[in-house]
Protein backbone atom coordinates (compact mmCIF):
# COMPACT_ATOMS: atom_id res chain seq x y z
CA UNK A 1 0.00 0.00 0.00
CA UNK A 2 1.10 3.12 -0.35
CA UNK A 3 2.65 5.22 2.27
CA UNK A 4 -0.10 7.95 2.15
CA UNK A 5 -2.79 5.96 2.05
CA UNK A 6 -1.68 3.87 5.51
CA UNK A 7 -3.58 4.71 8.89
CA UNK A 8 -6.55 5.99 6.69
CA UNK A 9 -8.97 2.98 7.65
CA UNK A 10 -8.80 2.08 4.13
CA UNK A 11 -7.87 -1.16 4.70
CA UNK A 12 -10.05 -2.07 7.43
CA UNK A 13 -12.68 -0.90 5.23
CA UNK A 14 -11.53 -3.85 2.40
CA UNK A 15 -11.19 -6.21 4.55
CA UNK A 16 -14.57 -6.16 6.17
CA UNK A 17 -15.95 -5.84 2.74
CA UNK A 18 -13.43 -9.28 2.22
CA UNK A 19 -14.53 -10.67 4.99
CA UNK A 20 -18.21 -10.05 4.87
CA UNK A 21 -18.69 -11.61 1.68
CA UNK A 22 -17.12 -14.45 2.72
CA UNK A 23 -19.80 -15.15 5.73
CA UNK A 24 -22.23 -13.82 3.14
CA UNK A 25 -20.99 -17.09 0.72
CA UNK A 26 -20.31 -19.54 3.43
CA UNK A 27 -16.54 -19.79 2.83
CA UNK A 28 -14.97 -22.61 5.29
CA UNK A 29 -11.65 -20.03 5.30
CA UNK A 30 -9.85 -16.63 4.23
CA UNK A 31 -6.19 -17.97 3.59
CA UNK A 32 -3.72 -14.93 3.05
CA UNK A 33 0.02 -14.70 3.09
CA UNK A 34 0.67 -11.40 5.15
CA UNK A 35 4.14 -9.24 4.99
CA UNK A 36 5.66 -9.38 8.41
CA UNK A 37 4.42 -5.57 8.31
CA UNK A 38 0.96 -6.38 7.34
CA UNK A 39 0.77 -9.20 11.14
CA UNK A 40 -0.13 -7.33 13.63
CA UNK A 41 -3.52 -5.74 11.39
CA UNK A 42 -4.67 -9.45 10.25
CA UNK A 43 -4.37 -10.30 13.91
CA UNK A 44 -6.12 -7.23 14.79
CA UNK A 45 -9.25 -8.55 12.38
CA UNK A 46 -8.99 -12.40 13.86
CA UNK A 47 -6.88 -13.77 11.85
CA UNK A 48 -3.87 -16.29 13.31
CA UNK A 49 -1.40 -18.75 12.31
CA UNK A 50 -1.78 -21.53 9.99
CA UNK A 51 1.18 -23.59 10.41
CA UNK A 52 -0.62 -26.75 9.47
CA UNK A 53 -1.22 -25.78 6.02
CA UNK A 54 0.11 -27.32 2.86
CA UNK A 55 -0.36 -25.85 -0.68
CA UNK A 56 -0.22 -27.82 -3.79
CA UNK A 57 0.77 -26.01 -7.20
CA UNK A 58 -1.43 -27.13 -10.09
CA UNK A 59 1.05 -29.01 -12.79
CA UNK A 60 -0.17 -25.97 -15.28
CA UNK A 61 1.25 -23.21 -13.07
CA UNK A 62 3.95 -24.93 -12.34
CA UNK A 63 6.27 -22.93 -15.20
CA UNK A 64 5.60 -20.07 -13.70
CA UNK A 65 5.79 -20.78 -9.63
CA UNK A 66 9.46 -21.07 -8.79
CA UNK A 67 9.81 -24.76 -6.97
CA UNK A 68 11.33 -25.10 -3.59
CA UNK A 69 14.21 -27.57 -3.27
Amino acid sequence: MLAAYRNEGIGDQLLRALLGYADEEGFVRVVLSPSERSVPFYERAGFGPADGLMLRTPPHMTDSVPRST
